[in-house]
């Protein structure tokens, strides 16, 4: 069956700049990542089995995924990542949902730290066709989105910046704490 033969996952471009002194040691620590020009697919079969699953050869939420009780500590400082031109689609032939996009440009930073967690998100992209429930667009939908975010998770304490989203002239704005 051709459907289990789709690759999941193709790249043309990628750059990652990281800590060498950091990798010798053990860690890695990844200052900046560019992905360019590809795709990825992800499907759900018919026996409910994602096609990400098969690969790996693993079940999410299975035997395997219970036991999270010895996560290490992660400081992640991604001072910028960028996506380019990436086609991303996604197929459920189990309820016969579908939905592709194409991110035409996300760019970001992620901080990840004990006493504060810090994103940025600027995407433009475009639907091309979503199936969801009775739910059907078969024409283009453009969507731009920007925000930051920082949370305090010691104060408990969530900060939006003015943010926005534009879908295909409808314009959203939010800003907070």
């Amino acid at each position: 069956d051709s459907l289990y033969l789709e690759p999941i996952l193709s790249i043309n471009e990628v750059f990652v700049r990281l800590d060498v002194i950091e990798l010798i040691r053990g860690g890695i620590e990844v200052s900046q990542a560019r992905i360019a020009r590809g795709f990825v697919r992800y499907e759900i079969y018919q026996d409910s089995v994602s096609n990400i699953e098969r690969a790996l050869g693993i079940r999410f939420g299975g035997e395997n995924e219970k036991d999270k009780t010895a996560l290490p500590l992660i400081n992640v400082d991604l001072e910028r990542l960028e996506l380019v031109e990436m086609l991303v689609l996604l197929e459920d032939h189990l309820r016969k949902n579908h939905m592709q996009m194409q991110v035409n440009r996300l760019e970001g930073s992620f901080n990840y730290l004990p006493d504060r967690i810090q994103a940025t998100v600027k995407l433009d992209m475009d639907i091309n066709s979503i199936r969801y429930l009775t739910y059907s667009v078969d024409n283009e939908r453009q969507i731009l989105f920007e925000s930051e975010v920082l949370v305090d998770p010691v104060g408990k304490e969530i900060h939006v910046e003015p943010s926005s989203v534009k879908v295909s002239g409808l314009e959203l704005e939010t800003w907070g704490t």
